[in-house]
């Protein structure tokens, strides 16, 4: 697994195509998380931390978004951007001591699409007390949040192939055989056998031929994601079906295939698998706070408050 799928970015915005990108339809991936409460209660011992957060993208950063979209495929109509249908989310707070222990709290789970709302109400130790207020007056690498989930997509690969194969129909033809001298009256006494037909090899070499001196078109659609085993076996399953058109074609008419001035094929294979990132984002909570008037945030109480287990 990835944490980091194909998409068009935005920022720190991650735009993700649902399907293929034509049909406009994109689900985001937000950036750093986002911190909505954080209060710290100190008393002489230990604290205790608030924080709610949510991992979400702003109406102006999801304008954006859309203008880089239709910035890279101006010829998608509408677009529909969703958030990211996420498989149980979380998020932690991890809280780093400097010549000390580092703790984590969570993961707890996240409300859900949209905002991914979390809670945390927990008890520090003294040292992690004095780490905490650090942060809340703005020092980075003490409290980091994290979000994680994982998004499950459905990948997909078609390859169409559309083209007249009678040149290649007629290439492959066995020589008809001549009849047309010997004998009393004009004919061989002993007519000379057909040659053999060509086998599914021969066509699918004479297919492949036409393909690579592109004499005959692949035309692909790719959804973002797919792996090149899927494109592989989309491609292949298209050359097989065109090469098998070929070989009972000739099955059926023989020499006489030489004489086809037009066959029409149109052929798509789709290949699709089921992809799953783990995505993960942070946000170091020091700079938020440093930028919020963290220092107003922590209150001293007198009342004691014991110091967690650890």
């Amino acid at each position: 697994m990835s944490n980091q799928p194909n998409g068009v970015r935005s920022g720190d915005l991650l735009c993700i195509p649902i399907g293929p990108a034509r049909d406009g339809k994109f689900q985001f991936i937000p950036g750093a998380p986002t911190v909505e409460v954080a209060q710290l209660m100190s008393s002489p011992v230990a604290a205790q931390l608030s924080l709610q957060a949510a991992w979400r993208a702003e109406p102006e950063v999801l304008q954006a978004a859309e203008r880089a979209i239709q910035a890279q495929y101006p010829d998608v109509g509408g677009i529909d951007l969703q958030p990211a249908e996420f498989d149980q989310p979380t998020a932690s707070l991890t809280v780093t001591v400097q010549d000390g222990p580092t703790h984590t709290f969570g993961p707890n789970p996240a409300s859900g699409m949209g905002q991914q709302r979390v809670v945390f109400n927990d008890r520090l130790t003294s040292a992690e007390k004095t780490a905490a207020i650090a942060a809340f007056h703005g020092q980075s690498g003490i409290l980091t949040l994290t979000y994680q989930g994982r998004l499950h997509t459905r990948e997909s690969s078609t390859v169409k192939i559309a083209r007249d194969l009678a040149p290649i129909l007629k290439a492959l033809a066995p020589q008809k055989p001549d009849e047309s001298s010997g004998g009393w009256f004009g004919r061989k006494t002993n007519p000379e056998q057909p040659p053999p037909l060509p086998d599914l090899a021969a066509c699918t070499a004479a297919l492949d031929d036409a393909i690579s001196s592109r004499r005959i078109k692949l035309t692909r659609i790719d959804t973002a994601n797919v792996s090149d085993t899927a494109k592989d076996k989309a491609e292949a399953a298209a050359r097989g079906h065109v090469a098998k058109v070929l070989f009972e074609k000739l099955q059926q008419m023989g020499a006489d295939a030489a004489d086809v001035s037009s066959m029409p094929v149109t052929w798509e294979s789709p290949a699709t698998e089921d992809t799953t990132f783990q995505i993960s984002r942070s946000a170091d909570l020091g700079e938020w706070l440093g930028r919020n008037a963290g220092p107003q945030h922590v209150t001293e109480v007198s009342a004691p408050i014991a110091e967690p287990p650890r």
